[in-house]
């Protein structure tokens, strides 16, 4: 976990020093100037939950007769207050107490009450499921009989101006800091901090390449899933 008024800290002293971002390097970033530094957080957030597994989650999802193509949105939650999907239309069986937040990036596992494991975009294998899109699963037949649980990566939560924590290992604090340098030096738009940003988005790539190689994240990211009993199927 890094504090984030830490790393707006050090983004004001290295990254943006000399820019009305930074407030020249004083330490600290300008009201003003907050919003679109938090939008370029979390963009390099999701870029880098994206590229790496950081964070793991699931649901339980209840399928319909019939139906099998499911988009996984919170829309289709039970816990949806806003949503007009007529209750009995909805199949993501969740609760105001954890509820679907629109959090996932990529499908990883299915599995069934049962205990069965799915094969998953596998052409060769027979009763596979498939993601026809990173948000949609799509069954090889209706499974009425069965809930099944959709393991998936999921996104690091909204940053906003009352954030006090970023989910991120304390090893990828640099990789992110450049990330929201690069973004917002490109939008600056004069000569020299364009230059800088695309000095920047370089050692950007060069960090991702020395932590994918080095394997420096095999241990550090955290997970809501245990074994499958734990999971609601006992």
């Amino acid at each position: 976990m890094l504090n984030f008024d830490n790393f707006l800290s050090d983004l004001s002293s290295l990254e943006l020093s000399g820019t009305v971002f930074g407030n020249s390097g004083l330490g600290n970033i300008p009201e003003d100037q907050m919003p679109k530094v938090v939008a370029a957080v979390n963009a390099g957030l999701r870029h880098l939950y994206s590229r790496f597994l950081l964070k793991e989650a699931y649901l339980i999802l209840a399928p319909k007769p019939v139906k099998v193509m499911y988009p996984i949105h919170s829309k289709y939650a039970l816990s949806s207050v806003t949503s007009a999907i007529p209750e009995a239309d909805r199949y993501i069986e969740d609760s105001a107490m954890v509820p679907y937040k629109d959090d996932l990036l990529k499908i990883t596992e299915v599995w069934s009450t049962d205990g069965r494991k799915f094969p998953l975009n596998d052409l060769g294998q027979p009763g596979g499921v498939f993601t026809p899109a990173p948000n949609v699963l799509q069954l090889p037949q209706p499974l009425e009989e069965f809930k099944l649980s959709v393991s998936y990566q999921a996104s690091h939560p909204r940053v906003t101006l009352d954030t006090v924590e970023l989910e991120l290992p304390s090893s990828m604090e640099d990789v992110l800091r450049t990330y929201v340098g690069y973004k917002i030096l490109s939008s600056i738009g004069t000569q020299e901090a364009t230059v800088k940003s695309q000095e920047l988005y370089q050692t950007y790539e060069s960090l991702l390449k020395i932590l994918s190689e080095s394997d420096a994240l095999g241990s550090s990211h955290h997970t809501t899933l245990h074994k499958f009993d734990l999971r609601g199927f006992v």
